[in-house]
């Protein structure tokens, strides 16, 4: 399923980015070498980054704005 429609990223690549060491949605994002368009992922994203429980893997550093959502990515 895609989890990013904008960029193209589905469960397998966030999964693969997770493995990569990423615990934000922006080291996602990194990982691919795109950014952010309009936000919608990033819930869906967290989920696949976050421990079991459901809680953030890590507390945002206040990363960088989405343009379109208003919202910090990561």
């Amino acid at each position: 399923m895609y989890i990013c429609v904008c960029n193209a990223l589905n469960e397998r690549a966030v999964g693969e980015a997770k493995a990569a060491g990423a615990i934000r949605v922006s080291q996602v994002f990194a990982y691919f070498g795109v950014a952010p368009q309009c936000g919608r992922c990033f819930e869906a994203m967290q989920a696949i980054l976050s421990p079991v429980d459901g809680e953030p893997a890590e507390k945002s550093d206040g990363g960088p704005l989405c343009r379109v959502a208003g919202r910090r990515v990561g």
